[in-house]
């Protein structure tokens, strides 16, 4: 599910699963096992494999900077380039968490006065996202 995490939508749901498996088990004091002190894995974890390593994030931004600040032309939106570099294309971008056209690794990207989030999601579901603030430029009365 593009946009979603473990963090947000797996962890809560098992945690809400391990509360109710809790709830159904009986009051009784747990007798001790060599188990419990990883001299013995359990059966259904003998197939982990220690050598296999969290793939490192292969996609990074460019530009803009984390929290970079811009200031917007007049009474008109800031134009802020956004460039990625590795991932797998094609990229699906957001800002503010709507999806906009284009699939290119770089981009100038429209933005009004306050603060926005740069989301790139790539083919193989990769995310980065990226924080940015456009202050509000001077702009004359009655434009």
């Amino acid at each position: 599910m593009p946009r979603h995490s473990g963090r947000e939508i797996a962890a809560p749901l098992a945690f809400d699963v391990l509360d109710i498996l809790q709830s159904l088990l009986p009051d009784r004091a747990w007798g001790w096992s060599p188990d419990y002190f990883g001299i013995t894995a359990p059966k259904a974890l003998h197939t982990f494999d220690r050598t296999v390593r969290v793939a490192t994030p292969t996609m990074h931004f460019i530009r803009p900077a984390e929290n970079a600040r811009f200031r917007s032309a007049g009474c008109y939106d800031a134009t802020v380039p956004a460039a990625i570099d590795g991932g797998t294309p094609p990229y699906t971008w957001y800002i503010d968490d709507i999806q906009t056209p284009g699939t290119a690794p770089h981009r100038d990207i429209p933005l009004s006065t306050g603060a926005h989030t740069i989301t790139v999601i790539d083919e193989k579901g990769e995310t980065i996202s990226r924080d940015v603030w456009v202050e509000a430029g001077e702009c004359e009365e009655g434009r």
